[in-house]
């Protein structure tokens, strides 16, 4: 029974401080119309990240694009501190097919050759790893091939992390758990022995 009492504890104390841990969803919708004209142009989109994770542990992209071609299309995501991954490579996904609405995972079992559902990306987003979220964050579309067009709809960030260090109240709040979390463990161990 002692080691299950010091499971739980540990296990309340670990909730605790999950909060220290955050998972974060930024989007935009640039709503850009992609010309059918010539190949080789590029559209743009921002979003700033202000009070985020200040070290990334994961990061997953999404994006919506409404295209008649889906393997025309190149994307580039760069992060605040510079590092430039591209996430969509038309020479991998290589797809006649309508639109690109993918979530993008490192994790993800579907390797990155098409242009729906959860995918791999074309270059791992653990690049990111390590890096303050805070900042800008650019994402370029490429359609590199003329006849076909449509419209960038949306982007987001799943960005997991250290929340950076805990504040004063944080610090308390974490310290009463263990104070609770001591006290009935004492108490739930006393009551057992006179049970025994």
């Amino acid at each position: 029974m002692k080691k299950l009492y010091s499971f739980l504890a540990f296990a309340l104390f670990f909730l605790s401080c999950a909060g220290l841990f955050a998972q974060t969803t930024y989007s935009e919708t640039p709503g850009a119309p992609i010309d059918p004209g010539s190949g080789g142009q590029t559209y743009t989109s921002t979003i700033t990240v202000s009070g985020g994770t200040t070290s990334i542990t994961d990061i997953d992209v999404g994006v919506d694009i409404t295209h008649t071609w889906a393997g025309d299309i190149d994307i580039d995501l760069t992060s605040p501190a510079g590092t430039t991954v591209r996430i969509m490579d038309d020479g991998a996904v290589n797809s006649s097919s309508d639109d690109v609405v993918v979530t993008m995972d490192d994790a993800a079992a579907t390797p990155h050759n098409t242009n729906m559902g959860t995918i791999q990306p074309a270059n791992p987003l653990s690049a990111f790893n390590g890096e303050d979220a805070n900042g800008t964050w650019t994402m370029v579309v490429t359609d590199d091939a003329g006849g076909d067009g449509g419209t960038w709809n949306s982007w987001s960030m799943m960005i997991t992390g250290a929340a950076g260090i805990p504040t004063l109240s944080e610090w308390g709040l974490i310290i009463l758990t263990l104070l609770v979390l001591n006290i009935g463990t004492v108490r739930l161990l006393r009551l057992e022995g006179q049970t025994a």
